[in-house]
């Protein structure tokens, strides 16, 4: 497992796109807590297994702002495999 990410910032949502980039809606800021607002970078990668830790810097990785609903309860999480 590595961190995408090479500043912190919250990360409200993560969906796989068709093209098999990997999109995560980020807060504007470094804050805790909920925010209206954020950005979704999206990521590309040959081999995911080997992303390297800090690929994605948030400061430098700005989109139009879109709106983040808040979260009002957690969903189950899924079992995605096994690490071997």
């Amino acid at each position: 497992m590595t961190d995408l990410l090479s500043k912190s910032r919250q990360v409200r949502h993560l969906r796989w796109l068709g093209d098999g980039r990997l999109a995560m809606l980020l807060s504007l800021e470094d804050k805790d807590g909920g925010f209206r607002k954020g950005f979704e970078p999206a990521v590309a990668s040959d081999d995911w297994l080997s992303v390297p830790s800090g690929l994605v810097d948030p400061d430098q990785a700005r989109h139009p702002t879109i709106e983040s609903e808040p979260a009002t309860r957690s969903p189950r999480p899924r079992r995605l495999g096994r690490l071997r």
